[in-house]
């Protein structure tokens, strides 16, 4: 607010801020790391294109400090281009600016986090969603949906993996079906967590079917997704065991390996 104006008015006058910006030029690390965070402290029309280019730096450690710095008093636009930091970034960067964005996610999902979904680069969207699951909150999100059947197979399943933090519109319900028979077992054994997250009771014969597939991973990822099912899922593991599903005894009830997440 106005007192921020105020004091970077006068650190600009006793010359501070330009005491910063060369301590930025500087060839040594952490005297760079110690100028960004005083000049992220500062309004942005004193240090704004400091900080952005701070944001491009060749040195990764760089760019993260300066974002970590500028999230304290970030708008919107500054917001959106951190996030974009973290998509582009890599995994380590992605997991420290997820965790710093993890207040502003509501803000971020009306345009930055669509934006990164539907921008059709693959490894950006599977670091989209990374962020989402890591965020664990509600929000909405619909544009989610258009991924559940992309033709990069991790992609659907990290789709599926985030579909009960979005909102629940018509076709979730034969979305998570249609996976359940994908061809890809990643994908199927996400479909069968999507559906015991979100309670697709008519999943159960598919979930019961999946218990005998020829992936492990998703043979126990069904397994798990019936005991969440009560007495519904309890007696169609009943009837799968004498079929000869080793997956359907009470053994079953241990959750299932899942990927790792940001």
């Amino acid at each position: 607010g106005r007192g921020c104006e105020t004091l970077s008015e006068l650190a600009a006058d006793l010359r501070f801020i330009e005491k910063w910006r060369r301590d930025y030029r500087s060839r040594g690390i952490s005297k760079r790391k110690t100028a960004v965070a005083h000049l992220a402290l500062v309004s942005r029309r004193f240090a704004g294109p400091a900080l952005l280019g701070a944001l491009l730096n060749d040195d990764e450690t760089i760019r993260l400090h300066t974002a970590r710095a500028m999230i304290r008093n970030a708008d919107p636009a500054e917001l959106a281009q951190i996030l974009e930091l973290a998509v582009i970034g890599s995994r380590v960067t992605r997991m420290v600016l997820a965790e710093d964005l993890r207040p502003h996610a509501l803000d971020l999902a009306k345009e930055a986090i669509p934006a990164a979904l539907t921008c059709g680069v693959p490894e950006r969207v599977l670091a989209a969603l990374d962020v989402l699951r890591a965020w664990g909150k509600f929000l909405p999100v619909p544009q989610v949906y258009t991924l559940l059947r992309h033709s990069d197979p991790a992609i659907c399943a990290a789709a599926l993996d985030v579909l009960p933090l979005v909102p629940r519109l018509a076709p979730l319900e034969a979305e998570v079906l249609c996976a359940l028979n994908h061809r890809d077992g990643d994908v199927r054994s996400a479909a069968a967590r999507a559906a015991a997250s979100i309670g697709v009771t008519n999943a159960l014969p598919l979930l019961a079917r999946r218990l005998q597939d020829e992936d492990p991973g998703t043979a126990a990822a069904a397994a798990h997704a019936l005991a969440t099912f009560g007495a519904d899922g309890c007696r169609t593991r009943e009837q799968e065991s004498r079929t000869g599903s080793v997956l359907a005894a009470p053994a079953s009830a241990t959750s299932p390996p899942r990927n790792s997440s940001t």
